[in-house]
């Protein structure tokens, strides 16, 4: 695999692709994530068309996971706990197709500087905490790695606004119907956090001739099946769905919900409740 044929913007400059698809640097929102999108060439959906990944074929998904593996291994990133997420529903920023690889703040930069990309070509957006110029900060690539340095606090301040609001949201439904969820979907065990938003489906086979990548397919497969039945992406929903790898290469997947949706399926909801309110740093950083 190989770049494609890049000018040195840092828009559209891919640092790794196949036929099918890239990796970029997140540029319109700094933080640390690679970002997989589509091929320019091989884009078959209009733009203005939103594409999320519970849209994409078997076949696509299948390439998809293979690619995204393939650049994790290339680039040596296996040395530490990454995270793959797809925004879904009001949760995505764009309605065209793309996936977030996300990894450390030190590796992420690490590869930005490796790159000398030209960053005097870019403009802060909306986006970007840190807009202007200041003492030690006189270039475009130094802005941009310290607005990718405050992402993680950005993230609990509005982690604190979502919290705040989705705890009201709570109380207005407590009493309402409550879903009734199964504790195991096909071959994975549900497994749901007592303290944050997060549905975790848990591989429990131990049997080694599973691919990793066979399980990650399998994994985005089931989450978005039971997402759309549960009606995660209908609107005004959304989610993240998210596939962890940890340092020994096991995965399990998770959908991140709202607190107040989450509240609707969880067997043990008073406790879960409780919990989120006596949780101080909540973020979602995928």
């Amino acid at each position: 695999m190989s770049n494609l044929k890049n000018s040195n913007h840092p828009y559209t400059y891919s640092i790794y692709a196949d036929q099918k698809f890239c990796v970029i640097f997140d540029i319109l929102t700094p933080r640390p994530h690679f970002i997989v999108k589509f091929c320019p060439h091989f884009r078959k959906y209009p733009r203005y068309k939103r594409v999320e990944i519970q849209d994409l074929g078997c076949e696509e998904i299948q390439d998809l996971i293979k690619f995204i593996l393939s650049f994790i291994s290339d680039y040596g990133l296996n040395s530490e706990p990454i995270s793959i997420s797809f925004h879904t529903g009001k949760w995505a920023s764009s309605p065209e197709f793309h996936g977030h690889i996300c990894i450390s703040q030190d590796t992420y930069l690490k590869v930005l500087k490796d790159k000398k990309l030209d960053m005097e070509l870019i403009k802060p957006t909306s986006n970007w905490t840190i807009k202007n110029f200041r003492e030690n900060i006189d270039n475009m690539l130094d802005l941009y790695i310290e607005n990718v340095k405050s992402y993680k606090q950005a993230c609990l301040k509005n982690g604190a606004k979502y919290r705040t609001k989705e705890i009201e949201s709570i109380t207005s439904i407590i009493k309402q119907n409550l879903y009734l969820v199964p504790s195991k979907i096909s071959n994975f065990r549900l497994d749901f956090d007592l303290w944050e938003p997060k549905l975790k489906f848990i591989n429990p086979s131990l049997d080694s001739n599973i691919s990793r990548q066979n399980i990650c397919i399998s994994l985005l497969k089931e989450m978005c099946y039971f997402s759309n039945k549960f009606g995660f992406f209908e609107k005004p929903n959304g989610c993240h769905i998210c596939i962890n790898i940890d340092l020994n290469n096991n995965c399990y997947g998770y959908i991140h919900l709202s607190a107040d949706k989450y509240y609707q399926l969880h067997p043990l909801p008073s406790i879960f409740l409780d919990n989120f309110k006596k949780l101080e740093n909540y973020s979602v950083e995928t």
